[in-house]
C-alpha cells in the first residue's frame, strides 16, 4: 500500500477464517506509531509520515482458537513539490511584435502541459507547442492573462503572465 504524507492509512486484515473473535496488530521491527487505532480488523494510521512505512502484521484469532496471520507492506511517501512560471521573451510588447512564452516547470515528472487565456480562449494568432506558446503579429486583443498548467500525479498546478500590449 502506497500512501502520501498527511494521509490516513487504513490497513484491512484479510486473515483467513471465520468472524475472528479478536485482532491483534504488531509492526515487525517497531512499535505502532503513536496515535494508530486498533478497531478490530482495521488499523488506522493518520497523518502518516515517511517514519510510518514497514511491514504491519495482524493476527486474527477465531472463537474455537483458529489463529491465521497477514502482512501488509506500508510505503509513505512525499508528494513532488511542483513549481511553475511563465517567462516572456520580452517585456514590453507592441502591435506586430511577436512574442513567446516560455512554461518553466519545476519538480514535476511525467507532467502533461497545456495553454490557456483566462476569459478566453487562444487568439488564432497563438501556436502552442509544448512548454512555449508563440504569438506572431501581436494585435491590441492579445492581451490578457495567459496561463500554463501543469498536471502531474501530485495535483494540478498553474503559472501565469499578464501581457499587456504598448
Amino acid at each position: 500500500m502506497v500512501m502520501y504524507v498527511g494521509q490516513t492509512a487504513e490497513l484491512r486484515c484479510e486473515a483467513s477464517g471465520i468472524n475472528p473473535s479478536d485482532v491483534r496488530w504488531t509492526r515487525m521491527r517497531g512499535r505502532l506509531p503513536p496515535g494508530a487505532i486498533e478497531h478490530g480488523n482495521l488499523l488506522r494510521l493518520p497523518y502518516v509520515q515517511p517514519e510510518d512505512s514497514g511491514m504491519y502484521q495482524c493476527e486474527a484469532i477465531t472463537p474455537s482458537g483458529y489463529r491465521s496471520s497477514d502482512v501488509i507492506t506500508l510505503t509513505v511517501t512525499r508528494l513532488e513539490s511542483v513549481e511553475v512560471k511563465i517567462r516572456p521573451s520580452r517585456s514590453n510588447v507592441r502591435i506586430g511584435d511577436d512574442v513567446e512564452f516560455t512554461c518553466e516547470v519545476r519538480g514535476g515528472s511525467d507532467a502533461a502541459l497545456s495553454w490557456s487565456r483566462m476569459n478566453s480562449g487562444l487568439p488564432s494568432n497563438a501556436q502552442p507547442w509544448n512548454n512555449v506558446l508563440r504569438i506572431f503579429n501581436v494585435q491590441p486583443d492579445n492581451g490578457g492573462v495567459y496561463r500554463c498548467t501543469v498536471t502531474t500525479a501530485n495535483g494540478v498546478f498553474e503559472g501565469s503572465y499578464a501581457l499587456a500590449i504598448q
